[in-house]
């Protein structure tokens, strides 16, 4: 029975020609009393614009004001740090994408059963292929599908037990 609410914003800034910077800041609201607050990060260089070959650094850092739900994973603190490398590529009207990265996290979790806390370090890894139309010149309106595999998740934490994929669509 516990809801949240997920507010954000968003900031999406070139650097340089080959060099993007986004951040989203925002915070989770659980009606079980909890906040989240956190900030992403992803620093994208494409070193091979004609090619359609980026590199990226991904951040993620959160800590939940009342940590230790049993209804959801809610560590104190989360902090990802990953690598990646994408392709993003026209063909015949459509762009194709495809990714690959890897990286670690680090988590402090507090357990109300037991009163006890605990640290975890994990590796992380996702994949991503995807097709897209391009946007139109008049509307800007693309349509896309992305299939999506990871071993962590806004809800969940990394370990050798937990894979989930998922197909993600979007205008």
């Amino acid at each position: 029975g516990t809801q949240f609410v997920y507010t954000a914003a968003d900031m999406d800034l070139l650097l340089d020609e080959n060099l993007n910077l986004n951040v989203i800041a925002g915070n989770v609201y659980y009606t079980d009393d909890n906040n989240r607050p956190f900030i992403r990060t992803k620093l994208t260089w494409t070193f091979m614009p004609e090619y359609g070959l980026s590199t990226y650094l991904r951040t993620r850092n959160q800590s939940d004001s009342n940590p230790g739900s049993q209804n959801y994973y809610s560590p104190e603190t989360l902090a990802q740090q990953a690598i990646g490398l994408q392709i993003r590529k026209p063909y015949n009207g459509l762009v194709y994408t495809a990714g690959v990265e890897y990286g670690s996290e680090q988590a402090t979790s507090y357990s109300r059963v037991f009163d006890t806390t605990s640290s975890s370090r994990n590796p992380i890894y996702s994949w991503t292929l995807g097709v897209q139309t391009n946007p139109g010149r008049k509307t800007g309106t693309t349509f896309g599908i992305s299939l999506i595999g990871s071993n962590t998740s806004i809800t969940g934490a990394a370990g050798s037990n937990y894979d989930w994929y998922g197909l993600n669509s979007w205008i």
